[in-house]
């Protein structure tokens, strides 16, 4: 069995963050603007997995702005496409 590497957040909520790890997040989330700056508006946000891709556009460009989609040729080409 592989062992899964957990993510910082799931580190977060079981105490397994260092002292100087906890102190760069906490700043992190202190920040100006806790908002991500939108750089290019015509872009879409893609969250790329061994299965499947999540690709997500604003709100107000489609009905559906949260699609998921396969890794296989055919899926990535249907992503492509829109």
């Amino acid at each position: 069995m592989a062992h899964r590497i957990k993510s910082t957040f799931e580190r977060l909520q079981n105490g397994q963050l260092n002292r100087q790890q906890r102190k760069q997040l906490q700043r992190k989330l202190d920040g100006d603007s806790p908002e991500l700056m939108i750089i290019h508006a015509d872009a879409a946000g893609i969250d790329i997995g061994s299965r499947t891709h999540f690709v997500s556009v604003p709100v107000d460009r489609d009905e559906k702005p949260v699609r998921e989609f396969g890794s296989w040729t055919a899926d990535l080409q249907s992503m492509a496409h829109g």
